[in-house]
């Protein structure tokens, strides 16, 4: 593997952490507020790898109908 190709896929695997690691800020923080609900700043396309891992921690993972928007929802699940 050459640099350039090395630098892409190191790019690749920290815009997926920074994406992960927002989710997660986003949810933390919504349950600190005492929210059961948060609008994350994704398409259903960009989290898709994530969902089935949120579903089986709980959180409904509701995808808006025409914007492909992603609402998570952990007090429906419970």
């Amino acid at each position: 593997m050459n640099i350039i190709e090395e630098l892409t896929q190191e790019v690749i695997g920290k815009k997926e952490y920074y994406k992960l690691k927002r989710i997660a800020e986003i949810i933390g923080n919504n349950v600190l507020e005492g929210n059961k609900m948060a609008r994350l700043p994704y398409t259903f396309n960009e989290i898709e790898a994530y969902a089935d891992q949120l579903e089986a921690s709980n959180i409904l993972v509701l995808v808006e109908a025409g914007t492909t928007r992603v609402t998570l929802d952990w007090g429906l699940a419970n």
